[in-house]
């Protein structure tokens, strides 16, 4: 009796070791993330996931599942109506695909672009760790930020 819960004890415990250890990034058909190498996303593959869910619900134009990943504060000074409204729509057949990762610890600054058929549209999202989470950072300016530095700070 006691080596066959000692079995199990071992077959549970390789069955959660190789869970725990194989790590398959959700994939998108709307997002794109080939061209970012491999290692900086394993690095970041939680802020990764983020990112693609985001952009996956906002290109589906789903803004009651994107307004949950703003910032806690934002969305307790940002009603959702007003929120719904500063966006704008790309469409079901826009991409996005990241281009890189600027980390540094609990901020992240992301740069992506949008294709929409052929136009590309080259843009950066800042990302904060809180609570055990990435959130998006929404920029209240009627213009996003054009460069990294001008995302740092806003």
């Amino acid at each position: 009796m006691k080596v066959k819960i000692t079995r199990f004890i071992v077959l549970i415990s390789l069955m959660s070791m190789i869970n725990g250890c194989s790590f398959k990034q959700q994939s998108y058909a709307n997002i794109g993330l080939e061209k970012v190498k491999q290692d900086i996303r394993s690095k970041n593959r939680d802020l990764v996931r983020r990112f693609s869910e985001y952009w996956h619900y906002r290109l589906l134009n789903n803004y009651k599942k994107i307004y949950n990943y703003e910032l806690p504060y934002q969305r307790y000074l940002i009603p959702f109506s007003r929120y719904k409204a500063l966006l704008a729509g790309y469409g079901k057949k826009a991409k996005v695909n990241l281009l890189s990762i600027d980390r540094n610890k609990n901020i992240a600054i992301v740069k992506r672009e949008v294709v929409v058929g052929n136009k590309r549209y080259q843009g950066f999202d800042k990302w904060i760790f809180v609570d055990g989470e990435w959130c998006h950072k929404f920029f209240q300016n009627i213009l996003p930020p054009k460069t990294e530095e001008e995302a740092k700070f806003q």
